[in-house]
Protein backbone atom coordinates (compact mmCIF):
# COMPACT_ATOMS: atom_id res chain seq x y z
CA UNK A 1 0.00 0.00 0.00
CA UNK A 2 1.54 3.26 -1.00
CA UNK A 3 0.77 6.74 0.99
CA UNK A 4 -1.66 8.01 -2.02
CA UNK A 5 -3.95 4.86 -1.29
CA UNK A 6 -4.58 5.90 2.52
CA UNK A 7 -6.99 8.17 3.97
CA UNK A 8 -5.29 12.25 4.61
CA UNK A 9 -4.94 10.94 8.56
CA UNK A 10 -3.00 7.82 7.87
CA UNK A 11 -0.86 9.74 5.21
CA UNK A 12 -0.10 12.89 7.29
CA UNK A 13 0.96 10.35 10.28
CA UNK A 14 3.64 8.37 8.00
CA UNK A 15 4.73 12.09 6.54
CA UNK A 16 5.69 12.52 10.73
CA UNK A 17 7.00 9.41 11.33
CA UNK A 18 9.66 9.56 8.50
CA UNK A 19 10.17 13.42 9.28
CA UNK A 20 11.26 11.77 12.99
CA UNK A 21 13.63 9.27 11.23
CA UNK A 22 15.20 11.91 9.47
CA UNK A 23 16.03 14.07 12.19
CA UNK A 24 17.61 10.96 13.93
CA UNK A 25 20.56 11.19 10.78
CA UNK A 26 23.93 11.46 12.08
CA UNK A 27 27.48 13.22 11.41
CA UNK A 28 29.88 9.84 11.87
CA UNK A 29 33.59 9.92 11.26
CA UNK A 30 35.50 6.53 9.95
CA UNK A 31 39.13 6.37 11.03
CA UNK A 32 41.52 3.73 9.37
CA UNK A 33 44.14 3.21 6.92
CA UNK A 34 43.90 6.34 4.11
CA UNK A 35 42.06 5.42 0.95
CA UNK A 36 44.78 6.56 -1.18
CA UNK A 37 46.72 3.48 0.37
CA UNK A 38 48.38 1.60 -2.66
CA UNK A 39 47.02 -1.32 -3.94
CA UNK A 40 49.78 -3.63 -3.30
CA UNK A 41 50.18 -2.20 0.38
CA UNK A 42 49.07 -4.93 2.93
CA UNK A 43 47.01 -2.13 4.45
CA UNK A 44 45.14 -1.42 1.31
CA UNK A 45 42.47 -4.00 1.96
CA UNK A 46 41.47 -2.25 5.25
CA UNK A 47 41.71 0.74 3.79
CA UNK A 48 38.68 -0.74 1.29
CA UNK A 49 36.73 -1.72 4.07
CA UNK A 50 37.05 2.02 5.28
CA UNK A 51 35.83 3.47 2.25
CA UNK A 52 32.57 0.30 2.01
CA UNK A 53 31.43 1.18 5.32
CA UNK A 54 31.67 4.98 5.01
CA UNK A 55 29.45 3.95 1.36
CA UNK A 56 27.12 2.20 3.04
CA UNK A 57 26.44 4.24 5.82
CA UNK A 58 25.68 7.41 3.88
CA UNK A 59 22.85 5.24 1.66
CA UNK A 60 21.66 4.95 4.49
CA UNK A 61 21.55 8.96 4.83
CA UNK A 62 24.15 9.96 7.12
CA UNK A 63 26.93 12.05 6.94
CA UNK A 64 30.17 10.11 6.99
CA UNK A 65 33.75 11.40 6.53
CA UNK A 66 36.83 10.69 7.02
CA UNK A 67 39.26 12.77 9.45
CA UNK A 68 41.77 13.32 6.40
CA UNK A 69 39.10 14.92 4.09
CA UNK A 70 38.86 17.82 6.92
CA UNK A 71 42.38 18.60 8.05
CA UNK A 72 42.51 22.63 7.26
CA UNK A 73 45.95 23.55 6.14
CA UNK A 74 47.39 25.28 9.10
CA UNK A 75 50.34 23.37 10.21
CA UNK A 76 48.30 22.52 13.21
CA UNK A 77 49.19 18.91 14.62
CA UNK A 78 46.52 16.45 13.28
CA UNK A 79 45.63 15.58 16.93
CA UNK A 80 44.55 18.87 17.56
CA UNK A 81 42.69 18.68 14.04
CA UNK A 82 41.26 15.95 15.15
CA UNK A 83 40.10 16.95 18.74
CA UNK A 84 38.18 19.75 16.82
CA UNK A 85 36.44 17.09 14.65
CA UNK A 86 35.41 15.23 17.69
CA UNK A 87 33.40 18.10 18.98
CA UNK A 88 31.22 17.88 15.69
CA UNK A 89 30.58 14.33 15.01
CA UNK A 90 28.09 12.49 16.76
CA UNK A 91 30.20 8.82 16.16
CA UNK A 92 33.08 7.17 15.20
CA UNK A 93 34.16 4.01 13.74
CA UNK A 94 37.83 2.96 13.96
CA UNK A 95 39.54 0.64 11.97
CA UNK A 96 42.36 0.36 14.30
CA UNK A 97 44.89 -1.62 11.70
CA UNK A 98 47.63 1.07 11.38
CA UNK A 99 49.41 3.83 13.12
CA UNK A 100 47.19 6.95 12.77
CA UNK A 101 44.10 4.43 13.81
CA UNK A 102 45.81 2.87 16.37
CA UNK A 103 46.94 6.65 17.90
CA UNK A 104 43.44 7.78 17.57
CA UNK A 105 41.98 5.32 19.76
CA UNK A 106 45.09 6.34 22.29
CA UNK A 107 43.99 9.87 22.13
CA UNK A 108 40.01 9.68 22.00
CA UNK A 109 39.02 6.83 23.05
CA UNK A 110 37.80 7.34 26.50
CA UNK A 111 37.08 10.57 25.93
CA UNK A 112 34.66 9.39 23.15
CA UNK A 113 33.02 6.88 25.32
CA UNK A 114 29.88 5.61 24.07
CA UNK A 115 30.50 7.40 20.33
CA UNK A 116 32.98 4.62 19.85
CA UNK A 117 33.23 1.55 17.39
CA UNK A 118 36.67 0.75 18.19
CA UNK A 119 37.93 -2.18 15.74
CA UNK A 120 40.84 -3.80 16.76
CA UNK A 121 43.25 -6.85 15.12
CA UNK A 122 42.88 -9.66 16.59
CA UNK A 123 45.73 -10.58 19.02
CA UNK A 124 45.51 -6.95 20.12
CA UNK A 125 44.04 -8.43 23.74
CA UNK A 126 47.68 -9.13 24.89
CA UNK A 127 49.56 -6.11 23.61
CA UNK A 128 49.66 -2.50 24.79
CA UNK A 129 46.45 -1.88 23.26
CA UNK A 130 44.64 -3.76 25.73
CA UNK A 131 44.40 -1.25 27.91
CA UNK A 132 42.90 0.89 26.10
CA UNK A 133 40.67 -1.67 25.12
CA UNK A 134 39.86 -1.70 28.74
CA UNK A 135 39.17 1.76 29.14
CA UNK A 136 37.22 2.76 26.02
CA UNK A 137 34.85 -0.73 27.07
CA UNK A 138 34.67 0.73 30.69
CA UNK A 139 33.70 4.75 29.39
CA UNK A 140 30.94 3.04 27.19
CA UNK A 141 32.34 2.46 23.41
CA UNK A 142 31.81 -0.51 21.60
CA UNK A 143 35.24 -2.74 20.71
CA UNK A 144 34.73 -5.34 18.52
CA UNK A 145 38.25 -7.75 17.67
CA UNK A 146 38.88 -8.47 13.19
CA UNK A 147 40.54 -10.83 11.20
CA UNK A 148 41.37 -11.28 7.91
CA UNK A 149 39.22 -13.18 6.92
CA UNK A 150 36.56 -10.57 8.71
CA UNK A 151 38.32 -7.94 6.51
CA UNK A 152 37.45 -10.09 3.14
CA UNK A 153 33.97 -10.26 4.27
CA UNK A 154 31.17 -8.13 4.80
CA UNK A 155 31.12 -8.73 8.80
CA UNK A 156 32.98 -5.37 9.93
CA UNK A 157 30.40 -3.56 7.09
CA UNK A 158 27.41 -5.06 8.57
CA UNK A 159 28.40 -5.07 12.21
CA UNK A 160 29.23 -1.25 11.87
CA UNK A 161 25.64 -0.59 10.01
CA UNK A 162 23.94 -2.63 12.97
CA UNK A 163 25.92 -0.57 15.53
CA UNK A 164 24.97 2.73 13.84
CA UNK A 165 21.44 1.90 13.46
CA UNK A 166 21.08 0.85 17.29
CA UNK A 167 22.85 4.83 17.82
CA UNK A 168 19.66 5.86 15.07
CA UNK A 169 17.19 4.27 17.51
CA UNK A 170 18.82 6.29 20.20
CA UNK A 171 18.52 9.41 18.99
CA UNK A 172 15.21 8.71 17.54
CA UNK A 173 13.65 7.88 20.81
CA UNK A 174 15.72 10.52 22.67
CA UNK A 175 14.12 13.13 20.59
CA UNK A 176 10.36 11.68 20.49
CA UNK A 177 11.28 11.34 24.55
CA UNK A 178 12.28 15.85 24.06
CA UNK A 179 9.28 16.46 22.89
CA UNK A 180 7.01 14.62 24.98
CA UNK A 181 8.51 16.30 27.94
CA UNK A 182 8.57 19.80 26.66
CA UNK A 183 4.88 19.28 26.30
CA UNK A 184 4.39 18.45 29.97
CA UNK A 185 7.06 20.72 31.19
CA UNK A 186 8.23 23.25 28.28
CA UNK A 187 11.69 24.82 28.64
CA UNK A 188 12.66 27.91 29.74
Amino acid sequence: MTIRHLEPDHAEILRQIRLARKLARLKILVWGPSPSTPSNHPDRPLADKRLQIRDKLKARGHVVMFSEDLVAETGRPVNLEELEQSKVFDYFINLAGTWGSVGEAHEFGVKLGHRLLLWLKEGAEKGFIEGTRRLVRAAGGDTEFFTEKDIMSCVMTLASEDWIAGKESLVEYANAAREELDKVAPRS
